[in-house]
């Protein structure tokens, strides 16, 4: 895998990929230490090839 991005408007991608992230905050802020973080490859696997 190169690392290449799926085909796509950018925009869209790029403000699902930044909801995802502020998602991932939020959880972390409020679960505390009861949050299990995704895998980084589940977070960028809409975004890859």
């Amino acid at each position: 895998m190169m690392g290449e991005f799926k085909s796509g408007n950018p925009y869209k991608l790029s403000l699902l990929y930044y909801s995802v992230i502020q998602g991932i905050a939020n959880m972390k802020l409020f679960m505390k230490e009861n949050y299990i973080a995704p895998e980084v490859q589940d977070v960028l696997a809409f975004l890859l090839k």
